[in-house]
């Protein structure tokens, strides 16, 4: 999703940092997070984690889930990434114009209506879920 964001500056070589910090900054919280699962967990993570791959996923070893494709476990949890993509889709179009036009206009183009209803979503979604309109039972 973030790599989608960093091509839109149309460097070569600034995808190829981002990508390399990406993987340097994703390899530290994959530590972090293995860590603290360790800790918690012990031996049982510890065995999960001998027969599930770390990044590249394999279905050598697949398992059903126990739970069912939850839709309001995805609003809820991905509210912020999906706002925050489309503000940054606005604000890399406004900055590019800015450049472009040398002035300061908020042109009311694709990106700008597409920032402003996830904005309009997001808001909708906290609300939402500070009133526990998302919790499900056995969850």
């Amino acid at each position: 999703m973030w790599l989608g964001v960093a091509m839109l500056t149309e460097n070569t070589w600034f995808s190829i940092a981002f990508v390399l910090f990406y993987a340097f900054y994703y390899e530290r919280i994959m530590y972090a997070e293995e860590s603290f699962l360790r800790a918690k967990f012990g031996k049982t993570y510890l065995d999960w984690a001998a027969q599930v791959p770390a990044f590249i996923p394999s279905f050598k070893h697949y398992v059903t889930p126990s739970y069912p494709f939850s839709i309001k476990k995805v609003l809820k949890k991905e509210k912020n990434g999906l706002c925050a993509v489309f503000l940054l889709f606005w604000i890399f179009d406004l900055v590019g114009d800015m450049i472009e036009n040398l002035s300061f206009t908020v042109e009311l183009s694709f990106w700008f209506y597409a920032a402003m209803v996830s904005l309009v979503v997001y808001l909708i979604l906290k609300v939402m879920k500070k009133r526990m309109m998302f919790e499900e039972d056995n969850r």
